[in-house]
């Protein structure tokens, strides 16, 4: 089994780049967002302190290099993960567990996460405006419907 993460992998890796610059507080900034082949986004930004000084190139040059690492980092991880945990042979049990359980690519659980996250956000904003009508209904049968909500 392989046991080091190569340079080629690292850029195999990095599939897709978008690179823009914009100002900001009178100063440009760079982003540089790379999307890994799983899907999964990376992104830095660059800007100075004075303005005439700035490169775009040396900007998009830095962030890219500062992905490139983040990248070596996360291979690095996926790598140790599978020398430490290699699969194990089947069993009775594992099949057991594994009709009960489904898997999922791990940028779509985080997707899921996230989609929860805003539906109970939502759900709070609905009780919200419950509280908020009910409120609003009682104050208007005590002044005989002479009060307006907002």
């Amino acid at each position: 089994m392989n046991t080091t993460v190569t340079k080629e992998e690292v850029l195999a890796n990095m599939q897709n780049v978008v690179c823009r610059t914009v100002m900001e507080f009178g100063k440009p900034t760079t982003y540089v967002t790379v999307q890994m082949k799983n899907g999964f986004t990376l992104r830095e930004s660059t800007t100075c302190v004075d303005p005439k000084n700035y490169s775009e190139e040396t900007g998009k040059r830095i962030c890219l290099q500062r992905i490139e690492e983040k990248v070596w980092f996360l291979l690095g991880y996926a790598l140790q993960e599978k020398l430490a945990f290699p699969p194990k042979s089947s069993t009775n049990q594992t099949e057991k567990v594994n009709k009960k359980m489904v898997s999922i690519p791990l940028h779509e659980y985080d997707r899921l996460v996230e989609r929860s996250r805003v539906l109970k956000e939502i759900e709070k904003e609905i009780e919200q405006k419950e509280i908020e009508d009910a409120f609003c209904s009682f104050l208007s049968s005590i002044f005989g419907g002479k009060f307006e909500c907002r």
